[in-house]
């Protein structure tokens, strides 16, 4: 599997689950972990080898909290840039002074040359199906994913600094 189709595997499996700031340091499949802290955003840092998301290399999560989005950023093992993943998220929450944010589903996957590629309606679908969510609020996170694409169309989003964001080796 090529590295940008393990990154929308990754979003279909994204789910309805919490992120939270740090949860890459414990993580099973983190090598190496850092986090620093700016007035507009928080960015993360982890170098990783995943076979379950059939990847290695580098990614990166910026936090946005003005804008409350979630992008994480992936590089290959010669930390060439993959692709963003943008999940839909709920607003920010601040536990133990750690942010957190609930992943509703939906998300993108971007690669350089704006190919965008919609990730999770086939759960988000089978969770009204099964009534765990409403039409009404499953409407609702689809309004999000809209305008999110419209952004990513338009060029607003992500935001330059995630945009051209590079790794050096």
């Amino acid at each position: 599997m090529d590295l940008f189709q393990a990154l929308i595997a990754h979003g279909n499996a994204c789910g309805h689950r919490v992120l939270a700031q740090a949860d890459w340091e414990t993580d099973r499949d983190t090598i190496e972990y850092n986090c620093v802290e700016t007035r507009r955003m928080l960015i993360e840092k982890a170098s990783f080898s995943s076979s379950g998301m059939g990847m290695s290399g580098t990614r990166m999560r910026f936090w946005l909290t003005e804008a409350n989005y979630v992008v994480e950023k992936y590089f290959g093992p010669n930390l060439a840039p993959v692709g963003w993943f943008m999940p839909v998220c709920e607003e920010f929450t601040n536990v133990d002074r750690r942010l957190q944010a609930c992943t509703l589903y939906l998300g993108m996957v971007a690669n350089r040359t704006r190919k965008l590629v919609v990730t999770g309606e086939r759960p988000l679908e089978q969770a009204v199906a099964e009534q765990q969510l409403t039409r009404q609020v499953a409407d609702r996170y689809q309004e999000r994913l809209r305008q999110l694409r419209r952004d990513c169309l338009s060029g607003r989003f992500p935001p330059a600094i995630v945009r051209n964001f590079e790794l050096d080796g």
